[in-house]
C-alpha cells in the first residue's frame, strides 16, 4: 500500500466480510491548540468530587468500629462514589460522627470508615444519610 498523507483516507479491513473499505483518519491536534484547556466547573448545586453510582444494595453500618462485637445496623445503600456513600436508615445519625460501613458479601465487598456529613429525615420516618470516606 503506498504511503498516504495523514489527512487522506486509508484502507481498513472489514473482518466480518473480509473486504476492504476506506475510513478517514482522524485529524492530528494542531500545534497552535492550547495544551491545557480549562476544565468545566461543576454547578454550584453539585459540589461532589466524584460521580455517584446508584447502587440499591444492603449494607451494614457499625456504630463503634473499634469494639470487639460492634453494634450493627442494616441500611439500604442508595449510592456510592470514590469519596463517600449515601444510604437510607431507620434511625438518625449525628453529623460529624464516624462509623464504618460494609457493602456486599463474601470476597467482593466494600468496607470503609466514613464521617456523617448530611442527615435528612424523610416523610416516611426514614433518614437519608450522606457520609464521606475517611
Amino acid at each position: 500500500m503506498p504511503a498516504t498523507k495523514r489527512s487522506e483516507s486509508r484502507e481498513v479491513a472489514d473482518n466480518g466480510r473480509m473486504t476492504t473499505a476506506t475510513a478517514p483518519r482522524p485529524p492530528r491536534p494542531s500545534a497552535e491548540a492550547p495544551t491545557s484547556a480549562p476544565l468545566p466547573r461543576a454547578s454550584s448545586s453539585e459540589r461532589r468530587r466524584s460521580i455517584r453510582h446508584p447502587l440499591g444494595a444492603t449494607g451494614l453500618v457499625s456504630f463503634d468500629p473499634q469494639a470487639v462485637d460492634p453494634k450493627q445496623l442494616q441500611v439500604m445503600i442508595i449510592n456510592v462514589s470514590l469519596h463517600g456513600v449515601g444510604f437510607r436508615s431507620p434511625v438518625g445519625f449525628t453529623v460529624g460522627d464516624r462509623h464504618s460501613v460494609r457493602i456486599g458479601a463474601g470476597p467482593l465487598h466494600l468496607s470503609s470508615n466514613f464521617e456523617v456529613v448530611n442527615v435528612r429525615e424523610r416523610e416516611d420516618g426514614m433518614y437519608d444519610v450522606g457520609g464521606k470516606f475517611v
